[in-house]
């Protein structure tokens, strides 16, 4: 099977703002390319999907991101600290429950999402598995942190969701399935400056979980691209080969333009014995 990473999308309310102008771009970029296509990728979106978890932001995310799912996509879509709140600097329970709503039970049809009584603390991990055996295992790493004050964007897994995670692998692992594991924080240093503001609180609690355990990792959130694999020689700063783990993903901003004025994604394709992981670059003016 294939899916796609895309991830920080920042669609604002308004049509002509770029991000927004951009995820349209984007979905119509996918579009054309799997036209053809009878066994379409899933899609991944690995947090931030809106700007400032406004109401009027969410109904915009809802109306470009459901043309997609119109043509037949899977969509699998994890919080980011935008998604709680403005800026993605000061979020809580207003914001959660508006992703709940909009993005779970509405553009989802997530059931547990639309019932009363469950909320985010009761949805993730949320685990789905492909008929060809890969199992996405996907995380909220916002919870735990939603209501603290001075958290900047700063994310967390709850201690709920790292015990659910580790049984969910086990279970996987024993079954012999390929195993995806999807969040919007990076769970390790990347050279940023503003580490305390953006980090993953218990990081390293989460990769003592994962480590040699899953195929794949993937998230977002610094809106810079990157890819660690010791499978393919590409394990620069060897997190790769210190937490076993194939291939780790990150995901760069997906509406914003590269150098050469395209929109970028990459596609992961997973077979029995391998992992492809390309890039797939979108000409804007042929959209």
């Amino acid at each position: 099977m294939k899916f796609i990473h895309l991830s920080d999308l920042h669609i604002h309310s308004t049509r002509n703002t770029e991000e927004t102008v951009y995820a349209f771009a984007l979905v119509q970029g996918i579009i054309a390319k799997y036209k053809d296509s009878d066994d379409k990728p899933w899609i991944v979106i690995t947090g931030d999907i809106v700007e400032d978890a406004t109401e009027k932001q969410y109904v915009r995310a809802v109306e470009i991101l459901f043309i997609l799912k119109d043509k037949g996509f899977t969509l699998l879509i994890q919080p980011g600290n935008h998604d709680y709140g403005l800026k993605g600097n000061i979020y809580g329970e207003i914001g959660q429950a508006r992703f709940q709503k909009y993005i779970l039970a509405g553009l989802l049809k997530d059931t547990d999402a639309a019932t009363d009584g469950l909320y985010m603390e009761d949805l993730y991990p949320r685990v789905i598995e492909h008929e060809e055996g890969i199992v996405f295992i996907e995380l909220d790493s916002m919870q735990a942190i939603e209501n603290k004050l001075a958290h900047f964007a700063r994310g967390r897994i709850s201690k709920k969701q790292l015990v659910i995670l580790s049984d969910q692998i086990e279970i996987a692992k024993n079954n012999g399935k390929k195993i995806v594991v999807c969040m919007h924080h990076h769970p390790f240093y990347r050279g940023e400056l503003a580490k305390p503001f953006m980090a993953m609180e218990n990081a390293e609690e989460l990769m003592s979980i994962l480590k040699g355990k899953i195929d794949i990792l993937c998230f977002g959130h610094k809106h810079i691209s990157n890819v660690w694999s010791y499978d393919a020689n590409r394990d620069m700063d060897g997190y790769s080969q210190k937490y076993r783990i194939p291939w780790i993903i990150a995901s760069g901003k997906s509406t914003e333009k590269t150098r050469d004025g395209k929109l970028y994604f990459r596609e992961i394709e997973i077979n029995e014995d391998t992992i492809n992981v390309s890039e797939v670059k979108i000409k804007l003016n042929t959209i």
